[in-house]
């Protein structure tokens, strides 16, 4: 038994409500059994309950044991003085408090709380695996989409955080967020690194000159210092020399990029170069994703291609077999669901934009799921995703619930719990 357990027993109610009394005899009717308080203080404001004849308004109070009342130095805390109930696991020891106890160890289920502690002490990534091949419906729509907005809040407190830095420069926080995607897992913080270097002005500057803009970005990546590798490295030397001067630019070390077993498409060379096409496809590039209302037309954005030189090369002076340079389908959907969908949904809330925040969360559903490993496991454990949508809500339940082990706060545990109650009485 813990307290996250007895809270879940207490939120819902999970346990016969004929003959409760308090440690001292008298009957309890629970009309309310108030709100979950994750803060501090009391852990259940705002309860309504009977005692005996009386019905009392305030807060309840909630440990393993009687004696852990004193072990927390509540006594001579003023923030439990509107305490109405104190609810325990076990009775242990008599406190002398003005409020009554109640003692759930004699109503409680003891095969609940055996599955919830099985959850606990397992190995397996996601605890209630066997359940859910048993029961792979067992999730709900409702629960799917409450998982995506948890994890659309994750991302958007990131965000929030970078437009805050930024002193609310919605450009440069977006260039900042579509970068860190642009290097996927492996190169993430360098990417962000870059686009940190790069002034806006310089970059609308050269949006128009294709080989100016590369020469912005590869310089301010480092990848421009020592001698020149081929004619194609010279030639952006000199146009970052004289650009450097200009802006008084300060280059990254070359030293953070990692090539590591990475396949050539994912080299951060190719991707520099992808995203330098970008914005010279697309000076105004935040403007234009906020003028579309279509995913198809989102998409159309994303796809461009790098610098011919990178179609035959993989690094400067580093010939390769051919192959197409574009910016792949699933690069501009990992993008597109990553950084630039989550984007417009932090503007729509800042903006109070309600049509805009219900079209992302359309796009998210019309765009197709993510294939990777944790999703694999999902499948093999009966669940698919549908969506993108569905595929981030995956990643949210398993990182913020399945590796927390917090079981008693998802819905597919509660089910479960509740359909082992129903199927035992």
């Amino acid at each position: 038994m813990n307290e996250e357990l007895l809270s879940y027993f207490w939120k819902l109610q999970r346990f016969p409500k004929e003959n409760l009394c308090t440690t001292d005899g008298e009957p309890i009717s629970v009309i309310y059994p108030g709100l979950l308080n994750r803060d501090g203080g009391p852990d259940f404001l705002h309860a309504r309950i009977r005692i005996g004849q009386t019905l009392w308004v305030g807060n309840v109070e909630l440990h393993v044991k009687s004696s852990d009342w004193e072990k927390h130095g509540h006594s001579n805390d003023p923030v439990y003085d509107n305490v109405i109930l104190h609810v325990v696991y076990q009775h242990d020891k008599e406190l002398n408090l003005p409020f009554p106890e109640l003692a759930l160890d004699s109503f409680l289920d003891q095969r609940t709380l055996l599955q919830a502690e099985d959850w606990q002490k397992s190995l397996n990534p996601i605890p209630c695996s066997a359940n859910l091949v048993r029961q792979p419906d067992i999730m709900s729509i409702a629960w799917k989409e409450r998982l995506l907005i948890e994890r659309l809040e994750t991302h958007s407190a990131t965000i929030r955080v970078r437009i805050d830095q930024l002193r609310g420069n919605l450009e440069e926080a977006f260039l900042q967020t579509l970068a860190h995607y642009f290097g996927m897992k492996v190169n993430s913080l360098p990417f962000e690194m870059l686009a940190r270097t790069i002034p806006l002005k310089a970059l609308r500057k050269y949006s128009h000159h294709r080989e100016e803009a590369e020469a912005l970005f590869f310089g301010q990546a480092g990848m421009l210092q020592g001698r020149g590798a081929d004619g194609f490295h010279s030639s952006l030397r000199e146009r970052y020399r004289y650009q450097k001067s200009i802006y008084h630019l300060e280059e990254m070390d070359a030293s953070y990029w990692k090539y590591l077993r990475l396949r050539p498409a994912n080299f951060p060379s190719r991707r520099i170069s992808q995203l330098a096409s970008l914005y010279c496809k697309s000076p105004n590039l935040l403007q234009e994703i906020l003028d579309c209302h279509r995913l198809e037309d989102l998409e159309n954005i994303l796809h461009v291609t790098a610098h011919v030189y990178w179609e035959d090369h993989v690094r400067f002076g580093q010939p390769c077999r051919h192959s197409k340079a574009e910016l792949g389908v699933d690069t501009r959907r990992h993008l597109l669901g990553n950084a630039v969908l989550p984007f417009l949904f932090v503007i729509a809330e800042i903006r109070a934009m309600p049509e805009l925040r219900e079209n992302v969360l359309e796009m998210f559903h019309e765009l197709p799921a993510e294939n990777n490993r944790l999703m694999k496991q999902w499948k093999e454990r009966g669940v698919l995703a549908k969506s993108f949508g569905e595929s981030q809500g995956l990643i949210h339940l398993y990182t913020d619930y399945c590796q927390k082990k917090k079981c008693l706060d998802c819905q597919v545990g509660v089910k479960i719990l509740q359909s082992r109650k129903n199927l035992m009485e």
